[in-house]
């Protein structure tokens, strides 16, 4: 089953802005400049831009013979509230039925309303889940601020939290521990699944960031993984050879659906559902 989320009226609303400065430094004043120009816009845009953090990556990259440093900066503007860093960094923001915390220096998925629909539809497959592996706990793997467990640890008897970035998992005890029973685990997930048995879990949700599971992690979950796995991603290209992984390791790819997060761009965003038959 392959199936696509579009976004409605995708021509009238920014879902995402990203500014970018070839800089060396990020400045007050450059600083102060894009978050008016980014107020500006949201201003402007009926449902306001959907991306919330303003941060220096400080990467490398090449042009031509050239190195430079990139800053990236994010903000994130949704239903009222506008964070920044070095502005109101930190604040809620309304998700379906729940309101979750989130910080500007941390992660946070940009379009809103794109993001209902992929957490409504992991819902639908969760409820899908069936046998023992309903009573075994969930575990949410690069698992972010938690957004996901929010809204599928109440359909286990517990879930573990994995997530290297402490903020955000500062921010996941916040939003989730009012609704499941949870452990958190701050350590990267390369590292947790070594000295964890991934086959006592009944379903896992793992969302990478673009450079896609580490070989530790798609090595582990292929040998002895749970019945169920929910794989998000952000790059069709690692999806890919991580599935290939799965796959060979036993796997059944069961639905694949794509939603389109960033209209009028290359990106989009992908959900792989994988059963042990």
């Amino acid at each position: 089953m392959v199936v696509f989320g579009q976004q409605p009226n995708r021509h009238r609303v920014a879902w995402g802005l990203v500014f970018r400065r070839n800089v060396r430094r990020i400045g007050t004043a450059c600083r102060k400049k894009t978050t008016q120009q980014a107020y500006g816009l949201s201003e402007r845009c009926k449902r306001g831009i959907v991306s919330v953090c303003l941060q220096q990556c400080g990467r490398i990259y090449h042009t031509g013979n050239r190195r430079q440093d990139r800053t990236v900066c994010f903000l994130y503007a949704r239903d009222g509230i506008f964070l920044s860093e070095g502005g109101t960094q930190r604040g809620k923001t309304r998700v379906l039925d729940r309101e979750l915390f989130l910080d500007a220096g941390v992660f946070f998925q940009s379009n809103g309303l794109m993001l209902e629909k992929l957490i409504a539809d992991l819902r639908e497959i969760t409820l899908s889940v069936s046998g023992e592996a309903r009573n075994l706990p969930m575990a949410d793997l690069y698992c972010g601020v938690g957004t996901f467990a929010v809204f599928l640890g109440e359909f286990f008897p517990s879930a573990d939290l994995v997530e290297e970035n402490k903020t955000a998992l500062a921010l996941a005890r916040e939003n989730v521990l009012p609704f499941v029973s949870c452990n958190f685990f701050a350590q990267k997930s390369e590292d947790w699944i070594k000295k964890n048995d991934c086959s006592r879990y009944g379903f896992m949700v793992v969302d990478p960031s673009r450079l896609g599971l580490a070989p530790a992690v798609s090595g582990r979950l292929a040998a002895a993984g749970p019945p169920y796995l929910a794989y998000v991603s952000c790059n069709p290209a690692t999806l890919a050879r991580d599935s290939k992984i799965l796959l060979e390791g036993g796997y059944e790819l069961t639905d694949l659906r794509f939603y389109d997060f960033y209209p009028q761009t290359a990106h989009i965003e992908s959900l792989a559902v994988f059963e042990r038959p």
